[in-house]
């Protein structure tokens, strides 16, 4: 379940039927995203360390950039958004870990930086489109099996 985990954050997770490589071919096919839902309407560039990436959340406007700043196979994905002189930066992780013969899946924002409480007040609850992501990956990784 989603919720604001602490001032300037958001999490969600899903357990997941299915073994990590099985979950992560899916989470590593962003490209693929808007076809499942994940509430993810778009996405530009590729997954790769270092590349751009910009996403177009549904409802939430023309889309949020951010640099690959890690990314290991298999276990996370870190997406990184900065506004000019890090005066505002948004870090969300993606994250696999094994459970037993299932996968625990979590989506996690943090905003830092000297204006991330007055960024904060402007933006819309993520709740439900972090709980839509989680949940939708879920159901494409068990419905695939």
């Amino acid at each position: 379940m989603p919720r604001l985990i602490a001032p300037g954050s958001y999490e969600a997770s899903a357990v997941i039927r299915a073994a990590p490589t099985e979950v992560w071919t899916v989470l590593a096919d962003i490209a693929a995203w808007p076809t499942w839902d994940s509430g993810v309407t778009r996405v530009r560039g590729r997954l790769a360390p270092d590349a751009k990436v910009r996403l177009t959340v549904d409802g939430l406007g023309n889309g949020y950039p951010f640099k690959v700043t890690e990314l290991v196979a298999g276990e996370r994905i870190v997406l990184t958004g900065r506004t000019p002189l890090g005066v505002f930066t948004g870090v969300r992780t993606y994250t696999l870990a094994a459970s037993g013969g299932s996968t625990t899946f979590t989506v996690r924002e943090e905003y830092s930086g000297r204006f991330a409480k007055a960024v904060l007040t402007t933006m819309p609850d993520l709740t439900a489109s972090f709980r839509r992501f989680a949940e939708g990956l879920k159901h494409r990784v068990e419905d695939e099996r």
